[in-house]
C-alpha cells in the first residue's frame, strides 16, 4: 500500500513519529531479526548447497631421466593443472513455517493519521512497507553500519584478528587460493615433487554480531485493542510483532520481493565480498630446466613459472527475491 507515519503519545496528545524515532525503530527491527534469523549459513565438510568454488594451480610435469643426453623441451612433459581442488563448504538454511501475525480484526498493526485526520490501523502491507522493507534494505546495504548488518554474513581472507563486530562461523576455511611455490623447484632437486603449493589466501565465513541488548526505543507506536481503544505498544508486543513479520518476509513471503538468498557466483551483482582464484601464468616451456649431470644421468623437468594472475573472481552476494 504505502509507507505510513506511526503515531505516538506525547503525554498530552498523539503526534506523528519523527524520522529519528522511526530510524531507532528500524534498528530494533533488525536486532529482532538477528536474534532469531530465518536465513542462516553454516560450514559443512562437503556438499554445501551454495555453488562450489575451484582453486587452480599448476604443478611440475613429470621428470625425464636419460643416459645419452638431456631430453629436449618438447620431449619433457608439460606442467599441468592440479585436478579436483573444489570447495563447497557453505550451506544455507531457510526457515519454514513462518507467518505474518494474524490480523483478524484489522487492528494488529500500529495506527497512523489519514489525510482526513482519521486514526486508522495500518494494513499488513502498510506495516511491511513502513517497518520491514526499510529494515531489510539497511541489512543488505553495504553502506550501513555494522550493527545494521547484524545476522548477515560475509566471506573475508587472511584475517589475523577478527574484528569485534564479526564472529567466525567456523575455524575451517571455505576456500583456499593456492599457487605453485616456485622457490621449492630447483635444478639440483630434479626429479622434484610435482605439486609443491603455497597458500596465498585463506577465506573464512563470518557473521555480523548482534548487540547484546535491543536498541532502546525513544517512543513506541500506538495500537488499537479489540474495544477500539488506543494504547502504547509494550516492548514485548512490538518485538513479537516485528520479529514474526521480518522472519516471514525474508524467508517465506513470495510476494514482497524481500526473501533473502545468499549466492556464490562468477557474475557480479548484490555483492558482499569477492573471492579470487589465482595461478602462475608462465608457459610450460619457460619452466624447462636441466639438472647438472649426476651419476651420468641427464635429468630435465618443467616447472610452474610466471606472474600470479587472477583466473576467476567469485562473488559472494545476498539477493532479495
Amino acid at each position: 500500500m504505502a509507507i505510513r507515519t506511526p503515531l505516538y503519545w506525547t503525554g498530552d496528545g498523539l503526534r506523528p513519529m519523527t524520522s529519528g524515532m522511526i530510524s531507532t525503530i528500524l534498528n530494533r527491527v533488525i536486532w529482532n531479526w538477528a536474534s532469531n534469523p530465518s536465513v542462516t549459513l553454516s560450514y559443512l565438510a562437503s556438499a554445501g548447497n551454495l555453488d562450489e568454488m575451484t582453486d587452480t594451480r599448476y604443478r611440475a610435469g613429470a621428470a625425464t631421466v636419460r643416459k645419452d643426453r638431456f631430453a629436449t623441451e618438447a620431449e619433457t612433459p608439460d606442467i599441468e593443472l592440479v585436478p579436483n581442488l573444489t570447495y563447497d563448504h557453505v550451506n544455507q538454511t531457510v526457515s519454514t513455517g513462518t507467518a505474518y501475525p494474524a490480523d483478524t480484526n484489522n487492528i494488529a498493526y500500529p495506527v497512523y493519521l489519514t489525510a482526513a485526520n482519521h486514526i486508522r490501523a495500518m494494513s499488513r502491507t502498510d506495516f511491511i512497507d513502513t517497518f520491514i522493507k526499510p529494515a531489510v534494505d539497511l541489512m543488505t546495504d553495504s553502506g550501513s553500519t555494522n550493527a545494521q548488518r547484524a545476522g548477515t554474513y560475509t566471506i573475508l581472507a587472511n584475517l589475523t584478528t577478527v574484528p569485534s563486530y564479526l564472529e567466525e562461523v567456523s575455524p575451517n576455511p571455505v576456500f583456499l587460493n593456492t599457487i605453485a611455490d616456485t622457490s621449492k623447484y630447483t635444478a639440483d632437486g630434479i626429479p622434484e615433487v610435482q605439486d609443491q603449493p603455497i597458500t596465498v589466501d585463506t577465506y573464512k565465513l563470518y557473521k555480523y554480531k548482534n548487540g547484546t541488548s535491543a536498541p532502546a526505543l525513544t517512543q513506541r507506536p500506538m495500537i488499537l485493542d479489540v474495544d477500539g481503544d488506543l494504547h502504547q505498544m509494550s516492548n514485548s508486543e512490538f518485538d513479537t510483532l516485528v520479529g514474526d513479520a521480518i522472519r516471514h518476509a525474508t524467508s517465506g513471503d513470495t510476494l514482497t520481493g524481500y526473501r533473502m538468498n545468499y549466492e556464490i557466483s562468477t557474475t557480479s551483482g548484490n555483492d558482499i565480498s569477492t573471492i579470487i582464484d589465482t595461478r602462475l601464468n608462465g608457459p610450460s616451456a619457460d619452466g624447462y630446466t636441466q639438472d647438472s649431470i649426476v651419476d651420468a644421468y641427464y635429468r630435465t623437468q618443467e616447472f610452474p613459472n610466471g606472474v600470479e594472475s587472477v583466473v576467476t573472481t567469485y562473488y559472494f552476494k545476498l539477493n532479495l527475491s
